[in-house]
């Protein structure tokens, strides 16, 4: 990485807006409304959520396709990271296992 480079929601190409787009979406529609039980250790909610998040594609985005991944770059994977990462309760439960 070049020193001094920095990325803004402008440098970002139309499916890094996409990936942004479906981990908020997934973010406010599926996780901030069970925040609580999260934190509080339902952990077979977190395990659902994670599942979803899988199914979605929002899990192994910089895994090449042929292994089953997005195939996509380390952009996209902060980008989806921003995001998933806004709890760490919840980001333990999707971001480990799938970092």
């Amino acid at each position: 990485m070049q020193s001094g480079r920095h990325f803004t929601p402008e440098d970002f190409t139309e499916e890094h807006l996409a990936i942004a787009r479906a981990a908020g979406e997934f973010w406010d529609g599926e996780v901030a409304p069970h925040l609580n039980e999260i934190q509080h250790g339902n952990g077979d909610l977190a395990i659902s959520l994670a599942r979803k998040a899988a199914d979605l594609g929002l899990v192994a985005v910089t895994v090449p396709e042929e292994y089953g991944g997005m195939g996509m770059g380390l952009t996209s994977a902060m980008v989806l990271t921003e995001h998933s990462a806004r709890d760490a309760s919840y980001y333990c439960w999707h971001g480990v296992p799938t970092g």
